[in-house]
This record gives C-alpha cells, sequence and structure tokens, in this order.
C-alpha cells in the first residue's frame, strides 16, 4: 500500500509539473536545456519571434495609421524597435552568447538584422506595388519568410549554441 502511495505520489507531481505554467517556463528558458535540444530552441525562437513580430506589426500599424507616417519610415522605425528587443530576448532565452565578445556578437547580430531588413523590405514593396497587398499583410509575409534564414545565421555564425 505505501508503494501504491508514493507512485501517486510520483505521478501526482509529473503532472503538475506538465500542467504548472510557471513550470513549465522554467523549463523552456532553462538554458542548458533549450540550447542542449534544439526542438525547444527552435520553439523558444519561434516564441521570441512571435512576440517581436507583433511589436512589430503593431508599431508599424500604429505609426502608419496614428502618427500618419510613411510605410516607409513606420517600417524603419519598428524594425529598429522589434530587432532590439529580439537581440535582448533571443541572448536572454534562446542562444548562448560567447561564441565572439559581446560588442561583436551585437555587431553581427545587427548585420544579420541589416541583411534580414532588406530582404524584408524587399518582399513587402514586392507585395504592396506589385500586387496591391494590404501593407499589415506583406509585413506578415516578409516576417514569416525571413524568418528561417535569421535562425539559421543567428545559431551558426553568430551565437555559440
Amino acid at each position: 500500500m505505501a508503494k501504491i502511495k508514493v507512485d501517486l505520489n510520483k505521478q501526482r507531481r509529473r503532472l503538475s509539473t506538465l500542467v504548472n505554467p510557471v513550470t513549465l517556463f522554467r523549463k523552456l528558458t532553462d538554458k542548458e536545456l533549450v540550447v542542449n535540444h534544439s526542438k525547444w530552441q527552435v520553439l523558444l525562437f519561434l516564441v521570441v519571434g512571435g512576440i517581436c513580430a507583433i511589436v512589430d506589426i503593431s508599431l508599424l500599424a500604429l505609426f502608419v495609421e496614428v502618427l500618419s507616417l510613411s510605410i516607409t519610415m513606420a517600417f524603419l522605425l519598428a524594425v529598429t524597435i522589434s530587432t532590439t528587443l529580439n537581440y535582448y530576448l533571443n541572448v536572454k532565452f534562446v542562444f548562448v552568447a560567447g561564441k565572439h565578445n559581446r560588442k561583436l556578437e551585437a555587431t553581427y547580430f545587427f548585420l544579420n538584422s541589416l541583411l534580414a531588413l532588406g530582404l524584408n523590405y524587399l518582399i513587402m514593396w514586392v507585395l504592396i506595388e506589385v500586387f496591391s497587398v494590404w501593407y499589415i499583410v506583406s509585413r506578415s509575409v516578409a516576417l514569416v519568410t525571413v524568418s528561417a534564414v535569421n535562425f539559421v545565421l543567428r545559431k551558426y555564425l553568430i551565437f555559440q549554441k
């Protein structure tokens, strides 16, 4: 009877670990677990990217619709802010810093982001000017398209793991 009770308690702890969002978040943000299990790293990269995409698109809409900036100026401002947030969140939760010194790492990250900026802008320009797609949809398509390139460059060229 005692063994059955111990096993039940063990099962309850396992289940509460899976259901408890705080514990799940701690496991997802445990860098040792994340960098050694690429599926978790990709998942966390997508979560961070999703958060930054929401910030980016929200700022783009705010700058265009409320502040009446041109789409190009709004795009540049939104990308600058969301890229800075993206760098911070990637270093904090997704990748291990240390392949390069912090200054060089940040430089590489922002050079990668500059490349991504060019690709994003090209995709947006083609969708808006050639196909008359709404700028928010164009930005969303561009973000999704360039995300895979960003992950590969950041994982293998910029960060340690």
